[in-house]
């Protein structure tokens, strides 16, 4: 199964991610800020991103236009309860691939990794 790497500075929505995902085979892999998140890019190559925009000390469209610049395949889900995902325009300039509004449902969840992953339902 893929590995996707997320990024959120809440551990309750960690941990949310963590279960719904592994319950699903994917292998999870979690940061709480945007540093941490840039080590484990650096070293752990997942499969897709799923990110938070407002993090600690780097904004999540920081990250994710990083992250688009040196691995353009890469998919990058960024999430969010602020309106700044709901900004067409934001998102195309950062490059992200969608946009997971919170709170969301597990089904959302598996809808865009069925989407990213071409899982038959």
């Amino acid at each position: 199964m893929p590995s996707v790497l997320v990024v959120d500075d809440e551990p309750s929505i960690l941990n949310i991610f963590q279960i719904i995902l592994s319950k699903q085979g994917y292998t999870v892999l979690t940061a709480d800020s945007g540093r941490q998140a840039q080590l484990l890019l650096a070293v752990a190559n997942p499969d897709i991103v799923i990110l938070d925009v407002n993090l600690p000390d780097v904004q999540g469209g920081v990250i994710c236009e990083r992250i688009k610049y040196m691995t353009p395949s890469m998919p990058v889900v960024m999430c969010s309860a602020g309106a700044q995902v709901r900004d067409d325009e934001y998102i195309r300039r950062i490059g992200a691939d969608a946009v997971l509004l919170k709170p969301f449902k597990s089904s959302d969840l598996m809808g865009l990794m069925d989407r990213f992953f071409n899982v038959e339902a």
